[in-house]
């Protein structure tokens, strides 16, 4: 696929220990810098580690160790520019790349008289 079909999701977050029936978001924010000169984004990701949770009631102290991230960042892919994320220390950077099909398909009209 050519590079115009793709896109980068990427999140920042780090593996921790939870309850098993509640969903984790690491708070944090990631700010997006222009690179002067040199034509790319590069993007810095800040937290103090806080976590929101649901509050559902567990039936059991079961626990699970699971990757707790922020808010994702989607991008256009460019094999030829670097993505740069500068995170803190403890933390890890995952991403999924995304390919669109090669069809194109047509919205079904819907007319009314």
């Amino acid at each position: 696929a050519q590079d115009g079909d793709k896109k980068i999701e990427f999140f920042v977050g780090k593996y921790m220990e939870v309850d098993a029936c509640n969903h984790f978001n690491l708070m944090g924010t990631l700010e997006r810098q222009d690179l002067q000169g040199w034509g790319y984004t590069y993007y810095t990701f800040k937290t103090e580690g806080q976590v929101m949770s649901t509050q559902m009631g567990c039936l059991d102290d079961t626990k699970r160790t699971i990757f707790v991230s922020a808010s994702p960042e989607m991008v256009r892919y460019n094999g030829q520019l670097p993505i740069v994320v500068y995170i803190p220390e403890g933390y890890d950077l995952q991403f999924k790349i995304y390919k669109a099909e090669a069809d194109t398909y047509r919205a079904s009209e819907n007319r009314t008289k």
